[in-house]
């Protein structure tokens, strides 16, 4: 059984929740490219394949890293253009912010892309006609709604599995754990951090047994070696920081643990 892997491609600086998207063209590239050209080489070391969600503002800058991503194998998507929340978009500037990004992304790669995340999970249910909005902009499918609930996305009413949603296209949730009443996400960025990897593990084999897969996900600058502190605030700290020292660690047990394929291999989407 084979889980996926996706990588949302984005700056440190777009982890600045607090104070939404940095600038425009205000990031350090060399923090996307170094962790992520790492990656690339273990996903290689592995053979594993992973879904890549890019910002159009990165893929934009760096054109080159979208073809090697692109030339190993691996897919990818659209993350936006700015990592905006979309719940704080106008409908036609989310529509002109997420065809921005996908027209930049295959004239980069010359071939059309089919999925979508939205930064931050920010698909909620007071914004749900962005649903629409994905369909009609020719997406197969999206991976942007959270069952899990926190003060910044979520939505918990959202199914926690993948579905086929009314609008005419799959959603795909990330994999989430229910503890003591409350869903969390369990395989992810800060979550995979976070949790104890016997946990994540044990519950990915649970989901594999019931020919489930899980949905991995995590950010370049969480292979960094170093800790962010200096012009985030103490909440975007903790979260950027938190156990950050055990996550190179987890991710090669993951790789080692398990079989990881793209999205789109996943729902067998031509």
């Amino acid at each position: 059984m084979k889980n996926v892997l996706t990588i949302d491609v984005e700056g440190i600086e777009h982890s600045r929740f607090e104070r939404c998207a940095p600038r425009v063209g205000s990031f350090n590239l060399d923090l996307i490219d170094k962790p992520l050209v790492e990656l690339l080489n273990l996903l290689d070391r592995f053979d594993a394949k992973a879904t890549f969600f890019i910002l159009g503002e990165v893929a934009e800058s760096m054109p080159e890293l979208v073809r090697l991503i692109y030339s190993k194998g691996h897919e990818v998507a659209s993350h936006g253009y700015r990592h905006h929340p979309v719940y704080l978009l106008k409908p036609e500037e989310f529509r002109e912010d997420l065809l921005r990004s996908k027209e930049i992304i295959e004239d980069i790669i010359g071939e059309r892309i089919l999925g979508y995340r939205a930064p931050y999970w920010s698909i909620t249910d007071k914004n749900l006609w962005a649903m629409d909005i994905i369909k009609s902009c020719g997406l197969l499918y999206d991976s942007s709604i959270s069952p899990a609930v926190n003060f910044l996305y979520g939505m918990k009413s959202a199914e926690r599995i993948t579905y086929f949603h009314s609008a005419g296209f799959w959603e795909v949730p990330p994999t989430t754990l229910r503890i003591l009443n409350k869903v969390v996400i369990v395989a992810g960025g800060f979550y995979l951090r976070a949790l104890p990897y016997w946990l994540t593990k044990n519950y990915v084999d649970l989901i594999n047994k019931k020919k489930r897969y899980a949905i991995f996900y995590l950010h370049p600058h969480e292979l960094l070696n170093y800790y962010f502190k200096e012009k985030f605030s103490l909440r975007e700290n903790f979260i950027l920081n938190y156990k950050k020292h055990t996550f190179r660690n987890k991710l090669f047990r993951a790789l080692e643990d398990f079989k990881f394929q793209t999205l789109r291999e996943a729902l067998a989407l031509k």
